[in-house]
């Protein structure tokens, strides 16, 4: 694979002591891919109301290393604690998330789009991306 886009959605925390995603995106980013490791169920998530109280910028999208890329969602409702399962904060950070892949697309100008996956979940992400990107389920 030589410059390719490589998108892996996380079902675990980023520092969590099973590190096999982790590793897999580390070594796939040294070798000249684009990783954007997108960090859908992170036990740290945060609502714009706590990242205004706090006073803090969200971050959003943080890189860790050349060519790693780790996107965190944002609760984007106010009463995310009444309504848990609401769409419209996944469709807001879906809508963000390929935003961000546009942009690493013109950026970079990938041979490849590849979705790599750890669990069968994702896959609904996977369909909403389009037909362009390569399934790889590990």
């Amino acid at each position: 694979m030589k410059k390719s886009l490589i998108i892996i959605p996380f079902n675990i925390p980023w520092n969590w002591s099973t590190d096999y995603t982790n590793q897999t995106a580390k070594i796939l980013s040294q070798k000249g891919n684009v990783v954007i490791c997108l960090l859908l169920e992170d036990i740290q998530q945060f609502s714009i109301k706590e990242f205004i109280r706090k006073r803090k910028r969200p971050e959003i999208l943080k890189k860790i290393s050349k060519n790693l890329y780790i996107h965190k969602p944002l609760h984007i409702l106010f009463l995310r604690r009444i309504f848990k399962n609401t769409n419209l904060d996944k469709h807001l950070n879906l809508w963000f998330i390929k935003f961000i892949i546009f942009i690493f697309n013109l950026i970079n100008n990938p041979e490849k789009k590849i979705f790599w996956t750890f669990h069968p979940k994702f896959l609904p992400s996977f369909k909403s991306l389009g037909n362009k990107y390569i399934l790889i389920y590990d």
